[in-house]
């Protein structure tokens, strides 16, 4: 690819494309930085973030600041000259730049439960929080990788408001509550819980713990800068569904640092994951219990296996250079790109059904497609 070719110009007008922090802004552009392009965004997207943050960036979210100092960002008023043959991104086309011939037009989409019958849209993987997107990279992941792993089965994060089950296909999740209630209650001496920062402490400088680890959050929250080189510690890593959605960092960062996740949401991926082959898939609150024994019993080999397909899982699908590749191999020059959004499952879980895009894959193609391949010829 040409160097012209490898640039980006990015600008953002809806409010929602604006929520979570700036998350999603984030990891649009964080996604292209990784693989070396050049990315302008327009200053209308900074004055805004100042309206939404205030006007100094050191007091942003992490998400929102994070952004601003990416690797090789300028901040620009308008697109550059001479840069039609890279990559416009956008989620309300700019009415001054829709003549120009860009190479690639992405429109950032966030409704993952329409069936798309008529487009194959490109899924933006959830990814690693951006404070951590920097250490889940290059020498920094090999050593998280290679770390003397300290606990058999971990957990560790919030509970405060992780009551509510906001998805109901294919059936009814258990929320994170109720996850954690149920190991507390029935999983007896296999359970360890860290109570204070010295416990937790002593816990990662011990000798291995075949046991159920959960750091109290009241008590030994795990500081940010050391999060995933706790998970790293962990063979298994719990991951329950958040707030509004099952989608959470955790999972991705688990599997990006070879901790084997134990979920119940694994359709909520794409593809979606398998269980005994890159994670262990739970169900209900027996089947919980289970799957936490399968665990607590799996030979080495199997455990290796599952680890490293949980790696490899991770590379092909989930690491933000697999994005812009496969953005790059499609030959449309307009695409969708959709992206997980608490605001928009919240407002639209009901209609989450076996013929959403998410549910079926993004590169499903739905029965009536040909009909928009023939149009488009």
């Amino acid at each position: 690819m040409q160097n012209n070719e490898k640039t980006v110009y990015a600008k953002f007008q809806e409010p929602e494309t604006y929520r979570e922090n700036g998350r999603h802004i984030f990891a649009v552009l964080n996604a292209f930085t990784t693989e070396n392009y050049q990315v302008y965004l327009c200053s209308d997207v900074q004055r805004r973030l100042e309206g939404i943050f205030g006007p100094s960036i050191a007091d942003w979210p992490p998400p929102a600041r994070l952004t601003m100092s990416l690797p090789g960002l300028k901040v620009v008023d308008s697109a550059p000259a001479g840069m039609e043959n890279g990559v416009y991104i956008f989620d309300k086309a700019d009415k001054g730049l829709k003549g120009r011939p860009w190479r690639k037009r992405l429109c950032i989409n966030f409704d993952l439960f329409s069936p798309y019958r008529f487009s194959k849209p490109v899924l933006l993987p959830y990814n690693v929080h951006p404070m951590h997107a920097r250490k889940v990279e290059g020498e920094s992941l090999g050593m998280l990788r290679n770390t003397d792993r300290k606990v058999r089965i971990l957990f560790a994060g919030d509970l405060e408001g992780y009551k509510r089950r906001w998805i109901r296909y294919p059936k009814p999740k258990l929320s994170r509550v109720e996850v954690i209630s149920t190991i507390k209650e029935r999983l007896g001496e296999q359970l360890r819980v860290a109570k204070t920062p010295e416990e937790l402490i002593e816990i990662r400088c011990s000798e291995y713990i075949r046991q159920f680890v959960i750091v109290d959050n009241d008590g030994a929250r795990v500081p940010w800068d050391q999060w995933v080189d706790v998970i790293a510690q962990a063979d298994f890593f719990l991951c329950p569904p958040g707030i509004v959605m099952p989608m959470c960092h955790n999972i991705i960062e688990a599997m990006a640092i070879g901790t084997i996740p134990i979920t119940n949401y694994p359709e909520w991926l794409s593809p979606k994951l398998e269980h005994m082959k890159n994670c262990i898939v739970f169900d209900g609150q027996d089947d919980l219990i289970e799957k936490i024994n399968l665990a607590m019993a799996m030979t080495d080999d199997q455990k290796n296996a599952i680890r490293e397909n949980a790696m490899q899982y991770y590379e092909r699908h989930l690491r933000p250079q697999t994005f812009v590749r496969k953005v790059e191999n499609r030959t449309e020059t307009t695409l969708d790109v959709l992206m997980y959004s608490e605001y928009n499952v919240a407002k639209k879980a009901a209609k989450l059904n076996g013929a959403s895009v998410l549910m079926r894959g993004e590169d499903a193609v739905g029965d009536w497609a040909w009909v928009a391949n023939a149009w488009r010829s």
